[in-house]
């Protein structure tokens, strides 16, 4: 590879001599720009840009501005892709565009443009490489592709050259240093379109990654925006849940004091009762709230283990006996001898806690209900079955919906939080399983959920 860098630089610093010699000065300051090129290429940078400096006094000198453009442009390239410094390489090429649209060489305003893409896209400023990289794709398209016009400066070179040679060939000349030189500029253009060709792909690269970036940004943006309003509604309604028991107890509790100091102790009992039961509905949505905050931020542990689920409906089935038998509610189980599951025994609880309470309370006197499970290798479902008022059609739908919260009084009027089956949802889902209701107005609801028996 030294031998054949050394030979490259060699044929250059001939070229060099023989335009020095013909005093043919675009032919100097282009041989000029191949060679500061060159020392960019091996990474020889502050040569290369001394060399670019000498390079852009010449042409002021000499007052040949048709290359200024692609000098300064080189500059800058320099600065982005050896030097990595993207500040500098966006000023000397918007210097460069300047040049170029001052004098109208339109493949170097599209060179300029995918430069500035790519500068602005390394320091994260994807506004205006967007912006830029719009401005490449639509001057090529009104123009020529990059292919195209590396083929027509590779002919206009071979053609001088053949010029040359011919020239030449009349005075009977340095024919072979003509024939070295032509053979160089071929060279060294191939080398270039090769490294643009390169260049090419990894901006298409670059490019396929800003999109996608920007598709991801997109898609965050609008999940976020769905999130915060579905949270807010959320809120709205938890606020309005929260505020009639507490009007309840206010209200009351004045009534109550009302009655004490007027020595009229009719209806107390009455008027404590309403304060207790309107207390436990506003506790109950507190813990609640508190618990389905909990799971939203990552407060509650998740921490399965293997547990008898047969058991842990038995008990949770006990803790309601009596909550049933006031209203004549029958409870019963149809449940095999065991069945082990891999869960969070705390979330399970929750879960069936919530789902027999509301069974009950959409169940009139006298009903009955059922807790039984189906065993499959893939996993455990439990289902709690009542035959009970049933849900319509229309809110089945907004069971499990945060923005959609239902809660309606039990047949006894009993209040509910509208979070329970929320606070189920969300803690069966930790389980990777899954939760749904059946139901038939007027006959009943069957809520089922799916719990796998090993760790996913």
């Amino acid at each position: 590879m030294k031998r054949f860098t050394d030979m490259l630089q060699s044929y250059v610093i001939s070229a060099f001599q023989f335009a020095e010699a013909k005093k043919l000065k675009d032919v100097i300051i282009s041989t000029k720009n191949i060679d500061a090129s060159f020392y960019g290429q091996v990474q020889e940078n502050y040569t290369a840009l001394a060399k670019y400096d000498s390079i852009i006094a010449d042409i002021n000198k000499y007052r040949i501005f048709e290359d200024l453009p692609l000098v300064i442009l080189n500059k800058a390239n320099l600065f982005a892709f050896n030097l990595l410094q993207h500040e500098k390489a966006i000023q000397y090429a918007l210097e460069a565009l300047e040049y170029a649209k001052a004098n109208g060489i339109i493949i170097y305003e599209i060179m300029v443009y995918k430069s500035l893409y790519t500068s602005y896209y390394e320091l994260g400023d994807y506004k205006n490489a967007y912006e830029y990289f719009n401005r490449y794709t639509e001057l090529w398209g009104q123009t020529y592709n990059d292919d195209l016009k590396l083929n027509l400066l590779i002919q206009k070179h071979k053609h001088e050259t053949e010029m040359n040679r011919i020239e030449l060939l009349n005075k009977k000349k340095n024919v072979r240093f003509v024939a070295v030189s032509s053979t160089l500029i071929i060279i060294v253009l191939g080398v270039f379109s090769f490294i643009l060709f390169k260049n090419n792909k990894k901006k298409k690269a670059l490019l396929d990654e800003l999109h996608k970036k920007n598709n991801f940004i997109s898609q965050q943006n609008d999940k976020l925006t769905i999130a915060n309003a579905t949270k807010d509604k959320f809120f709205s309604i938890i606020a309005h849940d929260l505020k009639s028991p507490f009007n309840s107890i206010i209200g009351f509790s004045n009534i109550l004091i009302e009655r004490v100091q007027e020595k009229d102790y009719e209806g107390i009992e009455n008027d404590a009762g309403i304060i207790l039961q309107s207390s436990h509905r506003a506790m109950d949505l507190l813990m609640n709230l508190m618990e389905w905050s909990r799971s939203q931020t990552g407060r509650i542990e998740f921490n399965p283990e293997h547990i008898d689920m047969v058991k842990l409906i038995c008990e949770t089935v006990t803790l309601f006996e009596n909550v049933a038998r006031q209203k004549s509610i029958l409870l019963n189980m149809t449940l095999p001898p065991t069945s082990f599951v891999f869960a969070d025994k705390a979330m399970i609880s929750t879960i069936l806690r919530n789902l027999i309470a509301n069974a009950i309370k959409f169940t009139n006197t006298g009903g009955r209900i059922t807790v039984f499970t189906n065993e499959k290798p893939e996993g455990l479902t439990v289902s709690v079955s009542d035959n009970g008022v049933g849900i319509p059609k229309a809110s089945r739908d907004n069971l499990f919906r945060i923005d959609k919260t239902y809660s309606t009084p039990g047949t006894n009027k009993e209040k509910g939080t509208g979070l329970g089956l929320i606070l189920c949802k969300e803690f069966v889902d930790k389980h990777g399983g899954k939760i749904w209701a059946e139901s038939v107005e007027a006959k009943g609801s069957t809520f089922h959920f799916s719990i796998p028996k090993t760790a996913s």
